[in-house]
């Protein structure tokens, strides 16, 4: 697993007890084992962390599915995702708090 993935889901596994926003990055590297440095190597910030995640699970995806004969799939994949965000409390916990 690359440095970026294992601080993208150790940040998920932090985010199923503690809202994002007080999160620190030495919490985060800490329980990912990672140093501080490292982090900063990869991202500004949590937020730019949030967002690569949002990047790699979405867009990227979504990226496959430009044709239009293949929109309609897509969509289906962007709607799965969404709703299993939201109702997922183990990934959603306090992303927007």
């Amino acid at each position: 697993m690359d440095t970026k993935q294992k601080l993208a889901d150790t940040l998920k596994e932090l985010m199923k007890t503690t809202p994002v926003d007080h999160i620190t990055v030495n919490q985060l590297t800490s329980s990912a084992d990672v140093a501080r440095n490292t982090f900063y190597y990869h991202f500004a910030d949590i937020n730019e962390l949030v967002a690569w995640i949002y990047n790699r699970e979405i867009v990227t995806q979504l990226a496959v599915y430009q044709r239009e004969r293949d929109w309609g799939v897509g969509l289906d994949v962007l709607v799965t995702y969404m709703v299993d965000c939201k109702f997922n409390p183990n990934f959603r916990t306090n992303l927007s708090a």
